[in-house]
């Protein structure tokens, strides 16, 4: 497990550098009206993984349960499919940055206790347990709960090369 939150706080420190740097205005400007905000990325980002771990502490009240040796065989690689920026997909309604918080400072402080409790609920289940933790992605499929915990990093750096083609579009 160790070594699935070392690469989870690898990604985070990357997209904490990434955005450190920038103030507050351009971290909640759009660089058009139809495209997020740094600032609503992180929501995002952050409401994502809220779901995923409601997800888990849900499934760990419930008895064990494995994905099917079918589903196993057959799921496509979710690093292929989530850190894969040229198939888009529109995010669910549940997931989407509406009323992101007010300032770059709550933004970030909500992004990093998130993250912070999703290691803990990690480390505390272990692998064994979340290997038994079924859960749905609204449009991938079934994945077990280790999978889903390596899925908040992939999507993560999907989002990282959002940030940056964002952050570019604003200095331009």
């Amino acid at each position: 497990m160790e070594n699935l939150i070392n690469n989870l706080d690898r990604t985070r420190a990357q997209t904490l550098a990434l955005i450190e740097t920038l103030d507050d205005d351009t971290f909640g400007k759009r660089p058009v009206p139809e495209r997020w905000s740094v600032a609503e990325v992180i929501h995002h980002l952050t409401i994502v993984e809220n779901t995923i771990i409601g997800g888990i502490k849900q499934k760990l009240q419930e008895p064990p349960q494995r994905l099917s040796l079918v589903r196993r065989l057959t799921q496509p690689p979710l690093r292929l499919l989530v850190t894969n920026r040229f198939v888009r997909v529109k995010s669910p309604a549940r997931a989407e940055p509406l009323n992101p918080p007010a300032t770059k400072r709550e933004t970030l402080d909500n992004f990093t206790q998130t993250r912070e409790e999703l290691n803990t609920l990690t480390r505390e289940a272990g692998r064994a347990r979340l290997d038994e933790i079924v859960l749905p992605h609204p449009f991938l499929g079934d994945y077990s709960g280790t999978q889903f915990t390596r899925f908040a990093g992939y999507h993560e750096q999907r989002h990282i090369k959002q940030i940056k083609e964002i952050v570019k579009q604003l200095a331009t």
